[in-house]
Order: structure tokens, then C-alpha cells, then sequence
């Protein structure tokens, strides 16, 4: 291995051009958390690919140059799922001190565990997360949280999301209110 074949910044440009790919669209703070690099090396690196034509800036972050085009005249899907994500998931991993923050807010002063065990993307964007307490075997699942507005309309597609990644648990609570009939997972 050739530890000197590139500089740091040239090493993170490459690094960047992937991370946007798979991102599509990102800012200096996403990569700074996905990569665990100093904010004032990754924001001099894209500086030099957006100097460089490589990455152009949009909406307070960059876009891939190549991509551009594609989404001249893309008009969004309405996407509805919901998806169960861990914290090791790339998506997650990108936005970790957002979503950390969030869960946080939501769960100060409750009497019970409130660790994230995972997050809710719903409809293509974080809205929530299971909490309770890790465990080998089934985690204690202690609460659901959601700030969708239709949060309850949509238990059923929350709770079945959930329940594919929680072999063996049993949640106790949704939105802060006890189950009557807590549903055990799978």
C-alpha cells in the first residue's frame, strides 16, 4: 500500500465524488458525519471539485455535475413507504448528528430506556425512531416516535416495518401511549 499516492484533500475529493453519487445531493455537514473527517478539510476539498466543474452547488449543498442534467427535468414521485433503518445504514450515518439530536429532543425526562434502536424513513424522509434498549436477543422495544401528523393513520405500515427488523420483541408503546395489545414481532 502506498500511503503517500495521495494528499489528504486529493484522497477526500475522490472520496467525495463517490459519496455523491450515492447521496445525489449533500452538504459539508453530512459528509463531515458519514466520513468523521474536520469540517474545514472536507469544505476545502469540495471547494476545489466545485472549482474544478466536478460538483456544482445547489440548495445550500453540491450536486454531481454528471447528475445535473438528469434532474433538470426530473419531477418527483410521490414515494410512500416506510422503512425501518439501523444505525450503521448509510443513509442514517450521513445525517447521524441531526437524528441523534432528534431523538433526544423527543425522549428527555421519559422514565424508561430511550436508546434509538432504528429509524423511521417514511415516504423518504427521517420522521422518527423505535427506542428502548439493546440486548442480546430481543431488544427491549419501549416507544415509537413519529412527527408525521398522519402518524396514527399509519401505525399499522410503522409497526409492520418495525417488526421485520425486531425478531423476537414485543413494543410497548406508540407515540408515548401504551399499547393495549402489544404487538410481538415476528
Amino acid at each position: 500500500m502506498d500511503t503517500g499516492r495521495y494528499t489528504k484533500v486529493e484522497a477526500l475529493k475522490i472520496l467525495l465524488q463517490r459519496f455523491a453519487y450515492r447521496m445525489v445531493w449533500f452538504d459539508v455537514a453530512m459528509a463531515k458525519a458519514f466520513y468523521r473527517v474536520a469540517e474545514k478539510e472536507i469544505r476545502k476539498a469540495v471547494e476545489e471539485l466545485a472549482a474544478e466543474d466536478v460538483l456544482v452547488p445547489r440548495e445550500s449543498g453540491y450536486v454531481l455535475k454528471s447528475d445535473m442534467a438528469l434532474l433538470q427535468d426530473y419531477v418527483p414521485k410521490d414515494i410512500r413507504s416506510v422503512y425501518a433503518l439501523h444505525r450503521n445504514d448509510f443513509l442514517y450515518r450521513a445525517q447521524e448528528p441531526v437524528l441523534k439530536q432528534m431523538v433526544k429532543d423527543r425522549t428527555a425526562g421519559l422514565p424508561y430506556d430511550c436508546e434509538p434502536l432504528q429509524y423511521l424513513l417514511i415516504d423518504g424522509r427521517f420522521h422518527g425512531a423505535s427506542v428502548g434498549h439493546f440486548r442480546y436477543g430481543p431488544y427491549d422495544q419501549n416507544d415509537i416516535l413519529c412527527d408525521l401528523p398522519e402518524a396514527q393513520s399509519r401505525r399499522e405500515e410503522i409497526l409492520d416495518a418495525l417488526l421485520a427488523v425486531n425478531p423476537g420483541g414485543e413494543f410497548k408503546r406508540f407515540l408515548g401511549m401504551e399499547l393495549m395489545n402489544p404487538r410481538p414481532c415476528l
